[in-house]
């Protein structure tokens, strides 16, 4: 299997892609609100949300769950029970996609008109009702994908579904436009599951060559269908059930603290801060999270392959390089954020608040992203309810905090702080606490204060480098004040010896043929 990478380059190529999709789903957003104007980019907004929640419940972990189960049997070189995992993983999730599309399509009217309260909405949510269960039977395909630890076509499919959808949305929207704004609205929604579907039919297609390829035999031990089944509902489940309470919870807080504001602010006021807080401040706080995200999504496999061979030396090196790389992200983004948080703020939203709430946040990231892999590393132990167990105390957390101290006068804002702090800080414990019960995690303290010392001088050399930068220019001096610190950044990393330059080269797929 020469396509096989290491899950560090698996993350990388992710990464890579990941950008792409996100640049190229910011070029849609900026085509489609020129061609629908602010009042359909609302609709369209309107109807985003029961889409997502439609795909939570239809694909809900699924890929995880293959990825994991795919990852035991390709370690077994078992194609014949890779591909009955496929099946039956197809067979499922098509049927509970099929119950929900009927769900959803029996009860449209209701929801355009009594919940999203715009009939407007009703063509959008028929329109992508059906084809769930392709977008679900996609998820299957990316964790095959992920599961033989073969990052490409699920990675080209993230571009391949963006340039479909704006392709399409170009090609058909000044055709609708004349027949009324919720047909527009109509045909976005349609260019997207355009996009899903482009994407499905490439994996679809890499599948097929590979299946060729890997011919699985007519003959060896039988498969008992009903155990393997019940084997995908009992992983899938807990971690369906694990993001839909996530889901849930973040829906109330998005509910609750601008009502707990209003408590001693105006209603204009409190959704101005809510808007700064979670659309303008958060997403930039975030926005590093592509690296550890997709180190999450190939250390699952990596974790599941190790595990099922009780190999704990290199579960254990897997998991602990690991969290070594998302302390270098996660360090780097703290550094930024207290470094430049103003400046970022005032380039980008010309708020300076924005920055502040930013700067608030930046010492919480390094325990978002590591609770983040390790939640990656329970998941691939099979260790899901413990994972949705500690990850439902944390939010628990975090939403009453949420609630009780938001509406003291004292602390409003802060109070939300003080209860994000929480959260994470409870998980990131709770998650070492269950990891430790299983195996050692190998953290060099002197790679620790290495790190912890190159993100410093990372967050002296930003202060410098943009207020020594000559270009007026916020976004410009920013874009070349980044570029330049993340490179000395890499460079003080390599010459302190927390990042090994062979390490740094083998990361890279195209490199280590060179």
């Amino acid at each position: 299997m020469g396509e096989k990478l290491s899950f560090i380059q698996g993350a990388l190529i992710l990464t890579i892609a990941n950008l792409i999709s996100r640049v190229l789903g910011f070029v849609f957003r900026i085509v489609l609100s020129n061609e629908i104007g602010a009042e359909g980019m609302g609709i369209f907004q309107l109807v985003m949300p029961v889409y997502m929640t439609a795909l939570s419940i239809t694909t809900g972990s699924i890929s995880v769950t293959v990825a994991r189960l795919v990852a035991q049997s390709a370690s077994r070189s078992n194609h014949r029970y890779t591909y009955r995992i496929i099946i039956l993983s197809l067979m499922f999730i098509i049927a509970v996609s099929i119950i929900i599309s009927g769900i959803i399509l029996l009860f449209s009217d209701y929801l355009s008109t009594n919940i999203l309260k715009d009939e407007r909405t009703l063509i959008s949510i028929i329109v992508f009702a059906p084809a769930l269960f392709i977008i679900s039977s996609s998820a299957v395909m990316r964790g095959y994908f992920e599961g033989i630890q073969n990052i490409r076509p699920s990675a080209i499919a993230n571009i391949i579904e963006e340039v479909a959808r704006i392709g399409f949305v170009l090609f058909i929207i000044d055709a609708v436009l004349p027949m009324g704004i919720e047909y527009a609205v109509a045909a976005a929604m349609l260019s997207s599951v355009i996009g899903e579907i482009s994407g499905f039919l490439f994996m679809a297609y890499n599948y097929k060559l590979r299946q060729q390829r890997y011919k699985a035999s007519k003959y060896g031990p039988p498969i008992n269908n009903i155990k393997l089944i019940l084997n995908i509902i009992g992983i899938t489940v807990p971690l369906s059930l694990n993001r839909f309470i996530n889901t849930l919870l973040q829906s109330i807080e998005a509910v609750i603290i601008p009502q707990r504001l209003m408590v001693n602010l105006s209603k204009q006021k409190a959704l101005s801060l809510f808007g700064e807080l979670t659309g303008m401040a958060l997403p930039i706080v975030m926005l590093p999270s592509i690296v550890v995200n997709s180190l999450s999504v190939t250390l699952v496999p990596a974790v599941a392959e190790a595990y099922d061979k009780n190999d704990l030396l290199t579960l254990e090196r897997r998991v602990s390089e690991s969290m070594e790389y998302t302390m270098i992200v996660s360090f780097a983004s703290s550094a930024m954020l207290l470094s430049l948080s103003n400046e970022i703020a005032i380039a980008l939203y010309h708020n300076p608040e924005v920055g502040t709430f930013m700067k608030m946040f930046s010492l919480v990231v390094p325990f978002i992203y590591l609770s983040q892999i390790m939640s990656s590393t329970l998941n691939g132990m099979g260790k899901q309810t413990l994972t949705l167990i500690n990850t439902s105390s944390a939010s628990i957390m975090r939403t009453l905090c949420t609630y009780f101290l938001v509406a003291d006068p004292k602390l409003m804002v802060k109070g939300y702080f003080i209860g994000y702090y929480l959260g994470f800080i409870i998980l990131f414990l709770l998650n070492f606490i269950c990891i430790k019960k299983f195996i050692v995690i190998h953290i060099n303290p002197e790679f620790f204060m290495k790190t912890v010392l190159s993100s410093i001088l990372f967050c002296i050399i930003l202060r410098l480098l943009y207020y020594l930068n000559p270009i007026s220019n916020g976004l410009i001096n920013l874009a070349i004040t980044l570029s330049l610190a993340l490179v000395a950044y890499i460079m003080i990393l390599i010459y302190t010896g927390a990042m090994n330059i062979e390490n740094l080269m083998k990361m890279i797929p195209f490199l280590r043929r060179v």
